[in-house]
């Protein structure tokens, strides 16, 4: 990634070390391994630049040693940055908080080949707060509400709001009928673990660790629009919850079958939307509710 220009995220993203297996010598392996998208030659140049750093702000060698539990730095970098043509919307500021509605295809933070395109560089730029670290995250493919702490003084007391699960998030997608179509209701409990096949995830056996409320609210043709409510936030839950009554949403690029990217396609959003966030405010006692008004194509 010598040539050409090249866009370099503003802000490190961070990574604490798994447990991982023997063959998993130095970091470096594990970066090639955790990270198949990215080519180890680059992790390597990444490095040899002084991009990878540890917890304390050092520099780490193509030699470093795999160590669980260590919390590497490191910033993104792509040759070409892709352009999402598609604009957030400010719902909420104040000293603490940035509510936003995030328009389809643009990630809330540097992933892939999104650095300095994604909505936290935006705010970053066009609000002067460098301050800025989203409190949840929702994938690059959906629109909607996302919540950004905008001080460090108070950051804590909103992610032990997160933690103890005190805020309701409301979701509406468009997708197939399900398999038993008569049904209006559905309450999801079951256990999602990562998938062999990266980056997807999978509905398994074993304890419960993710739980979703699904109702059916109009239907039109062979099209369902759903209310979605997450109990838990496993990663692709409403999209597998989905998939459990024989249903997926619309442009889903993931489920049922992984498709390639196809970078710079802005037609068919999918039909997915974090339509909600509501909760009590830790600190001024008040009760907010933020709504998106984006449509989806029913």
């Amino acid at each position: 990634m010598t040539k050409g220009k090249i866009s370099r995220s503003e802000k490190p993203s961070f990574i604490t070390l798994p447990k991982r297996g023997s063959k998993v010598r130095t970091i470096l392996d594990f970066l090639e391994h955790h990270f198949p998208h990215i080519n180890r030659d680059i992790w390597s140049e990444r490095i040899d630049h002084g991009l990878v750093s540890d917890s304390s702000g050092n520099s780490i060698s193509q030699d470093t040693a795999y160590k669980a539990g260590m919390r590497l730095s490191y910033f993104r970098e792509v040759p070409e940055e892709i352009k999402v043509p598609f604009k957030e919307e400010i719902l909420f500021q104040n000293n603490h908080l940035v509510a936003i509605c995030k328009p389809h295809f643009l990630p809330v933070q540097p992933s892939g080949p999104y650095v300095r395109e994604c909505l936290l560089n935006r705010l970053i730029k066009s609000l002067g707060n460098s301050n800025l670290v989203p409190l949840h995250r929702i994938d690059r493919e959906t629109a909607g509400v996302v919540l950004f702490s905008g001080n460090p003084e108070s950051r804590n007391v909103y992610h032990q709001m997160y933690k103890s699960g005190n805020i309701k998030k409301i979701y509406e997608a468009i997708g197939t009928k399900p398999s038993n179509d008569k049904e209006e209701e559905w309450l999801i409990a079951n256990r999602i673990e990562e998938s062999e096949d990266w980056p997807l995830m999978k509905n398994s056996n074993g304890p419960i660790n993710a739980r979703t409320l699904i109702k059916k609210i109009d239907e039109k043709d062979d099209l369902i629009k759903f209310r979605i409510e997450p109990l838990t936030g496993k990663g692709h839950q409403i999209r597998l919850h989905l998939q459990v009554i024989g249903s997926y949403i619309i442009n889903d690029r993931y489920h049922p079958k992984l498709q390639s990217e196809r970078p710079g396609d802005f037609k068919n959003p999918l039909q997915l939307i974090a339509r909600e966030l509501e909760f009590v405010d830790p600190i001024s006692g008040k009760q907010f509710r933020f709504r998106s008004s984006r449509k989806l194509l029913f």
